[in-house]
């Protein structure tokens, strides 16, 4: 099961620094992250590029708002990924955040087949 996690940000690059820190060091660790950048001015793109160039970023022409930078991302996670993470970038995550919702579904589908 592939999980893509998406962030929206917009000039927030060391609070988006310590959330992507976060989800690479998840014990199970999302299959793609995507970085969807609201026209950020702050130098999103190359913190990103530099220190987490594994992830994916996408600069958009003008800020779309939290809303228009979620419908981007989620058209792209589902390109490739069976599930998706949605995540603001001011929010840090335990290291087994991941594993854990991942184990709760598991536990609802099964809930849910009996």
């Amino acid at each position: 099961m592939r999980v893509g996690a998406v962030i929206v940000t917009f000039n927030n690059k060391s609070m988006l620094r310590s959330l992507l820190a976060d989800l690479y060091a998840q014990t199970r660790k999302p299959d793609d992250i995507i970085v969807i950048d609201n026209a950020s001015s702050d130098g999103t793109r190359d913190m990103v590029a530099l220190e987490f160039p594994s992830a994916r970023h996408v600069m958009l022409e003008k800020n779309t708002g939290s809303a228009g930078g979620f419908r981007e991302g989620i058209r792209l996670a589902i390109e490739e990924n069976d599930l998706v993470w949605l995540l603001d970038d001011d929010v840090s995550v335990d290291r087994e955040a991941l594993a854990f919702l991942l184990a709760a579904r598991e536990t609802l589908i099964n809930d849910m087949s009996m």
